[in-house]
């Protein structure tokens, strides 16, 4: 069987040319003329197009650059879940921040459908969490116990009832959890929505690379970029695991600790597919609006290396097709890899950047940034907004501080 392999440029490049063409030179060929905004934001991710959507809700324009063009990055190519159920660093205060961005989903979904006919595509399903001895067992316990903390609606289920739940899954399974609360979307649409609505409200999008900042004692004033020089008032890196490079460009006055991690997905096209989100082991299988199903993912710590692996390949089919046995004939479609911005505490961090008075940070998203975006975008908005940052943030710089 012959498996098609794409680089995330390589594939979005294709699509770009079938259908974005023409949006996309409209972008080129009228942001050309700008030389000056407000509030200038590097990186057109959902992290930027977040912020520069909220602060255009506070009658702040804003401008976003980005080499790229919108969401060809980690934002365009995530699976889209918004999972409040499980992951890393929803023990402490992400949890309710998490919960009130899941909230803002909903809005948003309904504000861009009936104003802009952009339909995000959010859908929530119900999750099966398996469990295939009794190691997964006492994992799962654990993971009902903090449902029952949060007030999650659940059910323990025996093979039996997985069974007739999900058919396809492995026959040897010996139990589960099904819990409600799992939202889906397509994080590409999402994405384009906040552009739009931000250009709609006289934003600006210009497809440009910077190279340099310029400072007037402790303010960026401007940034060179490839083509041009572009002034502003106030800047925001909304770069996600390449907001490490505003080290370089201050000459390392501080640290930023985030660092990229790599995911890769597969697509399969298949007759039988989940009825639910599943989830074994950090394995997950659920079917998305294109019709495929998505399986994955990885943790790679390999730097900046955005390569689909062979490697990882076959670790993410061996482990489906162990999940689902009928998934191991499956036709696979499709093989994404993109790197997701990560903190050592698996917080975001938003906040102003220590000795320099006009510049912000949005970054650390995680596995979890586009379930976070809403409220990132929101956050950040706001302590724009006020100008000032806020006495006691859970996402601030701060928390690095070794004392």
């Amino acid at each position: 069987m012959k498996t098609n392999l794409f680089s995330c440029e390589t594939f979005f490049s294709l699509l770009t040319k079938i259908k974005f063409d023409g949006r996309l030179c409209y972008h080129t060929l009228i942001m050309e003329k700008i030389t000056q905004s407000d509030v200038l934001i590097i990186g057109a991710g959902i992290s930027g197009c977040s912020t520069a959507y909220y602060l255009a809700k506070k009658g702040i324009q804003s401008t976003i650059i980005d080499p790229m063009g919108v969401g060809e990055e980690a934002s365009g190519w995530a699976l889209g879940d918004l999972n409040i159920l499980t992951g890393q660093g929803l023990d402490g205060p992400l949890f309710e921040f998490a919960k009130n961005s899941l909230d803002m989903h909903r809005l948003l979904h309904e504000e861009f459908l009936s104003t802009l006919g952009i339909d995000t595509q959010l859908k929530f399903l119900d999750t099966s969490f398996i469990a295939m001895d009794e190691l997964d067992i006492k994992d799962l316990e654990i993971l009902a116990n903090q449902f029952k903390k949060r007030k999650f609606n659940f059910k323990w289920m025996n093979s039996s009832e997985l069974l007739n739940s999900e058919p396809e899954i492995n026959p040897n399974v010996v139990g589960g959890i099904i819990a409600e609360g799992m939202g889906l979307l397509n994080p590409w649409s999402l994405t384009k929505a906040f552009m739009e609505d931000v250009e709609k409200n006289g934003g600006h999008f210009v497809k440009d690379k910077v190279n340099e900042l310029i400072f007037d004692n402790e303010k960026i004033v401007a940034v060179k970029t490839t083509t041009k020089t572009i002034s502003c008032k106030i800047i925001v890196f909304a770069m996600g695991p390449w907001a490490i490079k505003i080290q370089d460009w201050v000459k390392n006055k501080f640290l930023l600790p985030v660092r990229p991690v790599k995911g890769q997905i597969i697509r399969l096209e298949t007759n039988s597919t989940p009825y639910s989100y599943v989830d074994w082991q950090d394995t997950y299988l659920v079917k998305k609006s294109d019709g495929l199903t998505w399986v994955g993912t990885t943790m790679e710590e390999t730097g900046f290396d955005k390569a689909i692996t062979e490697e990882a390949k076959k670790d993410i089919i061996s482990r489906a097709a162990f999940l689902s046995p009928i998934l191991k004939n499956a036709k696979q479609i499709l093989q994404t890899a993109c790197l997701r911005p990560v903190t050592d505490d698996w917080l975001p961090i938003l906040d102003i950047l220590p000795e320099i008075d006009n510049a912000y940070v949005i970054t650390g998203g995680g596995r979890k940034g586009i379930l976070l975006a809403p409220a990132m975008g929101s956050f950040m908005a706001n302590m724009i907004n006020d100008g000032k940052p806020l006495p006691e943030n859970p996402y601030g710089l701060k928390r690095f501080t070794i004392n």
